[in-house]
């Protein structure tokens, strides 16, 4: 799993690539993007290629720290991650933006 944090004019953006299989460092990376300022936090997830039980663990929890902090999370995403999470019952729990 690869992982960027930039700063758009919109608020931070936490972009993952490859397999989202690492709990740890999502949550790292959505605690460290917390620290911005910001109203919401966007998880892009386009180029992710596949997501497991560690992965889903670490959207769940990135949720829930948003949710603590007060901040929108939204989640950019391909049919193959919203397809997963569907498979893990989850495909309505995150709001999923329409970047094109």
């Amino acid at each position: 799993m690869n992982v960027v944090l930039v700063l758009e004019a919109g608020g931070p953006v936490v972009r993952l690539s490859g397999e989202l299989d690492d709990e740890v460092s999502l949550l790292g990376i959505v605690e460290r993007a917390l620290t911005i300022p910001s109203e919401r936090l966007l998880l892009d997830l386009r180029q992710a290629t596949e997501i497991d039980e560690k992965g889903v663990r670490g959207l769940l929890g990135a949720r829930r720290l948003c949710e603590h902090a007060g901040v929108e999370l939204r989640v950019a995403d391909t049919k193959t991650i919203r397809a997963r999470l569907d498979h893990y019952g989850l495909g309505t729990v995150f709001e999923i933006t329409d970047l094109g």
